[in-house]
């Protein structure tokens, strides 16, 4: 058997928020409109109410509620801002400067560098900034578990070794093992895996400079299927009455079936 050798994957990621879409897509205009029932309308509402008793707050407990805040109210920003710069404007592409002026207005409201705009994706996102500053500034704060896990997302879940970004939710895990959000990160470890698993399975890379070694491949998307199943596993006997299990139940069956969510969760390699 030829070694296995280091491939660079065409897929880039799927950053842990809103996904994108665009006018004149059912499933764009069905996602706003969701966003616009009294539900919605009510944890909006809620979430902002949260945002303005920090000024209440002090040191971490601020910290960690404005980052929750702005969890929640992403996506209703960046699909006002979408709507704003795209949806009801009849232009044939978006207009940058238009979102950037979008984020430029949320920085200064919520603070200097909260929200960024990603122009490859035409997306506006919340950079976590305040679950950072918690981090910096209070290493012995009760919420150092949440805070570093809320960072477990976007460019965090990206290198071009896939052990290494396996290796941020597993070292989470086993310095934080009874933590509220054990299940979600035994979670996103399977969806990472499963990423792997189907990577490798469709050959969705290019090889640079070398043959490929198609033996080499299928055994590890093999492998990273196991770990896939194991961590989905993990979930369901570990914390069987989680929302999580649930998830990981559906997830497990597809993946046992050689399938997947359709979602990508990381892994750019």
């Amino acid at each position: 058997m030829r070694p296995f050798v280091r491939l660079r994957v065409i897929a880039l990621f799927f950053l842990l928020v809103s996904p994108l879409v665009r006018a004149g897509d059912p499933a764009a205009d069905e996602k706003f409109l969701r966003l616009k029932t009294p539900e919605a309308l009510a944890v909006r509402k809620k979430a902002e109410e949260e945002w303005q008793r920090t000024a209440t707050l002090k040191g971490d407990e601020a910290l960690i509620q404005k980052a929750r805040a702005l969890d929640i109210l992403t996506p209703y920003f960046y699909e006002e801002a979408d709507a704003k710069c795209y949806r009801y404007q009849r232009r044939l592409s978006a207009t940058p400067a238009c979102f950037e002026k979008e984020v430029k207005g949320l920085n200064e409201k919520y603070g200097s560098g909260s929200f960024e705009y990603l122009g490859d994706q035409i997306l506006i996102q919340y950079t976590g900034l305040h679950y950072r500053q918690l981090l910096e500034q209070y290493p012995k704060s009760r919420y150092q578990d949440e805070a570093s896990f809320r960072l477990l997302r976007g460019g965090e879940l990206i290198n071009n070794d896939p052990e290494v970004v396996f290796a941020k939710v597993d070292n989470w895990l086993k310095k934080y093992p009874k933590s509220p959000l054990a299940p979600q990160a035994w979670l996103l470890l399977g969806r990472l895996y499963a990423d792997g698993w189907y990577l490798f399975k469709t050959r969705t890379f290019v090889a640079i400079g070398m043959q490929v070694d198609d033996q080499a491949l299928d055994d590890m998307a093999m492998r990273y299927k196991g770990k896939g199943l194991w961590a989905f596993k993990q979930v369901m006997n570990l914390f069987p009455q989680s929302k999580e299990a649930v998830v990981a139940k559906k997830e497990y069956d597809l993946l046992v079936h050689d399938q997947n969510d359709g979602v990508f969760y990381g892994l750019s390699y």
